[in-house]
């Protein structure tokens, strides 16, 4: 009997929660201690709890996402964009989108600078790809994220030792929705839905970059998710995480075409994303279906491993949208452009 009133007393006092009988803890808002948060390093596919569900971002900042971020503040739902430094352009270029999404209570997330496979790459080719983005991060919103997702899910090699040793917590996915393997937004849709909404909630992969993703997927998930009564949150909230940045270096030059120049380490309080006034309604026209064209042959000959338009490992038609063509963006991925 002293036993297990001790163990009682040791699980309060370490989860920091206190029953009360008229108000029982509600699952979707619980906020673990530190030390059982995600260990830097591991590798997380699911949320810990039900309830909730993590809608997850790549490949941007692009041109959609201040659309996207407009769709996610209407519905008061929160997300993660896992942003690159040159995958869609210059991530300085886009600022003000990646801080807008900040400010609204969206997780900014690493995903590399530019976006190769770091499964093949050496600690000191990673830690480039993930300082050179830290930095933009941190000259942008001012704190460095302490989450990321490696490009194409590769998590092989020196992947875990090395964000095991710079305090990142690698996300994979649960939920594949395919957006980027050139289907329909309701085939990807279906993805999710089949997956269903019971159990602990999924990490949902999606991508602002594709054109059909901020206009008629992500609302028919928004809508899904609010049927099923599921709380939109970050990937940091649905683990139970209460934070996901840390101070990091900023400084260095502010571009993307300069040599990348480490700079000095960011002090003081992690900055609060700052309050934002309503944002504009978005636009919920429908988009009209593209027409295809052959694509022209990427990379004058050689393809990419994945991507919209054909490589090893890609299921889907040879064809782009009419006006664009089927371009290697590099040795991994593909674009219609």
């Amino acid at each position: 009997m002293k036993l297990t009133a001790t163990f009682v007393a040791a699980a309060v006092a370490l989860t920091g929660f206190v029953a009360a009988e008229a108000e029982p803890v509600n699952p979707h808002n619980i906020i673990l201690p530190r030390a059982l948060q995600p260990a830097a390093g591991s590798v997380i596919s699911t949320c810990n709890r039900p309830g909730v569900i993590a809608l997850t971002f790549d490949d941007g900042p692009g041109a959609n996402m201040d659309a996207l971020i407009n769709t996610l503040n209407q519905a008061g739902a929160k997300a993660t964009f896992f942003v690159t430094g040159t995958l869609y352009g210059c991530i300085y270029n886009r600022a003000s989108s990646v801080k807008k999404a900040f400010d609204a209570g969206h997780q900014i997330a690493s995903h590399t600078w530019s976006h190769p496979d770091l499964g093949g790459k050496s600690s000191n080719e990673i830690q480039t790809e993930m300082k050179r983005l830290e930095q933009a991060i941190v000259n942008i919103i001012g704190v460095r994220p302490t989450y990321m997702r490696a490009p194409y899910l590769s998590t092989g090699g020196q992947v875990q030792n090395y964000m095991r040793s710079d305090n990142y917590r690698i996300i994979q996915t649960d939920v594949d929705s395919q957006d980027w393997n050139n289907i329909s937004a309701q085939s990807s849709f279906q993805r999710i839905q089949q997956a269903g909404a019971s159990g602990n909630g999924h990490i949902v992969l999606m991508h602002e970059t594709v054109s059909t993703t901020p206009g008629q997927l992500a609302p028919l998930v928004i809508n899904w998710a609010k049927q099923n009564n599921l709380k939109m949150v970050t990937v940091a909230e649905c683990l139970g995480d209460s934070e996901p940045y840390m101070n990091g270096a900023g400084g260095g030059n502010r571009d993307c075409n300069s040599p990348y120049v480490p700079g000095q380490t960011s002090s003081g309080n992690v900055p609060q994303p700052t309050s934002t006034t309503q944002q504009p309604q978005p636009t919920t026209s429908q988009q009209p279906q593209p027409t295809q064209t052959q694509p022209s042959n990427p990379g004058g000959g050689s393809v990419a491993k994945w991507g919209q338009c054909g490589g090893i490992g890609y299921s889907g038609p040879t064809s782009c949208v009419s006006g664009s063509s089927c371009q290697k963006i590099n040795d991994w991925y593909s674009q219609c452009l």
